[in-house]
């Protein structure tokens, strides 16, 4: 039902939306992307108390909720509830994504490679096992300078298969 309710908001069939939604939250009240699509879809049809309960309750689960700050801060305004609106809106600021990071982190990666592998979610430590490999000292060649010296022989070294069991 939560995807249907999801469907319904998007194609603007608002009130379907809701009537799909409702029964999710009441069900999952925890579950904050249910809640937030009601409290978005209730906030479309200007059912602005609703919506206000739904995104309060966002908040509850989780206080750094963005969209719940973000949504917040227009409910009250349209609600007259103006200090409300400016904190709700001054935390969304504050927390928001600043556009310039990601450029700022993508040219501290390029100069640290090191540092930029260990963002990778699936990635191997080589310090050990390069200082394993023949010809290399141990707490010598380490890290990814040592890896891109590395012939493919080097960074794959298993056992031969054995092929002459009987």
């Amino acid at each position: 039902m939560f995807y249907r309710g999801l469907i319904f908001r998007l194609q603007n069939k608002l009130e379907a939306a809701a009537q799909d939604l409702e029964p999710v939250v009441a069900a999952y009240p925890r579950f904050r992307q249910a809640r937030q699509e009601l409290g978005y879809t209730y906030f479309s049809q200007k059912r602005y108390d609703l919506a206000r309960a739904q995104f309060e309750t966002l908040q509850q689960i989780n206080s750094d909720d963005l969209t719940a700050h973000y949504y917040l801060s227009l409910i009250y305004a349209s609600l007259g509830m103006k200090a409300e609106a400016q904190r709700e809106g001054a935390l969304y600021s504050e927390h928001k994504d600043d556009p310039g990071a990601a450029l700022l982190a993508l040219d501290f990666r390029y100069r640290h490679p090191d540092v930029a592998h260990e963002n990778e979610p699936y990635h191997v430590h080589t310090e050990g096992a390069i200082s394993l490999l023949p010809g290399k000292q141990p707490g010598k060649d380490t890290g990814s300078a040592a890896i891109k010296d590395q012939s493919p022989q080097d960074t794959h070294r298993r056992e031969a298969p054995a092929t002459n069991l009987k």
